[in-house]
């Protein structure tokens, strides 16, 4: 039975070959599109694997390493990190296989630094190395110009800039306070860029309509000479707050005080002038400023008005009380008072009936018989007038402030009286005598 099956078996294979025909195969069309398709196969791997088995292939921007020895790293001596070091292009050869496995990163390029021993920029050459099998054909370019610089720490007292916080409407910036720590910043980087560090300052958040004292967030930033913040520098700290105190301001009008004051003036008072501004605005403390009415620029003496003198000038920090800041300091620092006398009069009469005023309680003043010669007075041209001579003309020595003892005194006459009206003083030295008991 088994025998009769194989011979079954091979009649029909001789059968087969009889009726196979390989030249009719070539005219049919699926046959042809399948044999080609692996006929082609075969040519390929036989050119890539016998006849031309090695291939090239290029790689583009390839990073550089720099290799620094221990003494140059341990005098500060490093690469200038904003450069970027990368071969234009790596051409690398050998195997099909091989190099196909190659990627960028297997690609090692160093460039020895060895001979550099100051900061400046230098030439380097490359060495590039590829992985096993595989071979650098060509890197471009040949060499490379490195900086190196020497890296510093320098110290540097901490601003704040508190440009972005806004007082709410009526307040202002007063204070403005760093912590102790944060009041100082080491900034460390390369010699060249900590030598264009111009200030460091605690660039605040925006903050507005701020109206107490209050700490705000600020960033450290390092500045050159221009205001440009500085890359590649390090501060030892980076983020601090500055403590912004506000004050409530106020605009108040400027006075003048006059010392040796006539009486007729004590209800009457002498018209002036302030320049360049009449009112001053200044900021302090809310109670403070809720109390001020107004701020007396200095004191003026009486007898120091003529006609040829007549113009006072003050300056602001001579009479603005430290705890008020003048925030029209960049309009005025300095004030003129100017006294009206274009009515004003002066004139030269002697003195021979004298009085006291303002006599200390408890006091009494009495003048000897006494002639008092060529003094100089000023006043109202209607008052000197009315002066006919001597007897119409009393002259008033004033005692306000004083603590006299008892005897003989001489004291200057302060003004005078004339029929009884006042309105004209003394602008001469003209002492009278006195008796205290």
């Amino acid at each position: 039975m088994k025998m009769t099956q194989i011979q079954s078996a091979i009649r029909k294979v001789r059968r087969f070959f009889h009726k196979l025909n390989l030249g009719k195969l070539f005219y049919n069309n699926r046959f042809v599109f399948f044999f080609s398709i692996i006929a082609s196969i075969c040519l390929w791997i036989g050119v890539v694997f016998v006849v031309s088995p090695n291939t090239t292939t290029t790689f583009y921007d390839v990073e550089v390493s720099v290799s620094l020895t221990e003494e140059q790293m341990e005098r500060g001596i490093q690469v200038v990190d904003h450069q970027e070091l990368k071969l234009d292009k790596v051409v690398l050869t050998g195997g099909r296989l091989d190099v196909a496995k190659v990627n960028k990163s297997d690609i090692k390029v160093t460039a020895s630094a060895e001979y550099v021993e100051n900061p400046g920029t230098y030439p380097l050459t490359c060495t590039v190395r590829a992985p096993d099998g595989v071979t650098v054909f060509s890197y471009e370019p040949l060499e490379m110009y490195v900086q190196f610089d020497r890296v510093v720490t320098k110290t540097f007292t901490v601003e704040p800039n508190t440009s972005r916080v806004k007082a709410a409407e009526g307040y202002a910036k007063n204070n403005m306070i760093l912590p102790a720590a944060d009041r100082e910043v080491t900034v460390s980087g390369t010699e060249t860029l900590i030598n264009q560090v111009e200030k460091v300052e605690a660039y605040c958040d925006e903050v507005t309509d701020l109206q107490e004292t209050a700490p705000i967030d600020a960033r450290i930033r390092v500045l050159d000479s221009q205001g440009n913040e500085l890359e590649g520098l390090v501060p030892d700290i980076t983020q601090t707050q500055v403590t912004v105190s506000v004050i409530k301001q106020k605009s108040v009008p400027l006075t003048v005080e006059f010392s040796n004051v006539p009486s007729y003036y004590e209800s009457s008072q002498l018209s002036y002038t302030i320049q360049p501004a009449n009112t001053i605005l200044v900021g302090g403390a809310p109670a403070d400023i809720d109390a001020l009415q107004e701020i007396a620029v200095g004191t003026i003496d009486f007898r120091k008005i003529t006609k040829e003198n007549h113009e006072f000038d003050f300056d602001l920090e001579d009479f603005l009380s430290s705890d008020f800041t003048n925030y029209d300091d960049t309009i005025f620092t300095s004030v003129t008072v100017d006294i009206d006398v274009s009515n004003m009069v002066e004139k030269t009469v002697t003195i021979r009936n004298f009085m006291a005023a303002n006599t200390p309680e408890g006091v009494t003043a009495s003048f000897a018989e006494q002639e008092v010669t060529g003094v100089r007075i000023i006043g109202p041209r209607e008052v000197v007038n009315r002066i006919q001579g001597s007897d119409s003309i009393v002259g008033v020595v004033d005692l306000k402030g004083q603590d006299p003892s008892p005897g003989q005194m001489q004291q200057n006459i302060s003004w005078i009286e004339v029929d009884g009206i006042g309105g004209c003083w003394v602008i001469s030295d003209s002492p009278a005598m006195l008796t205290f008991s």
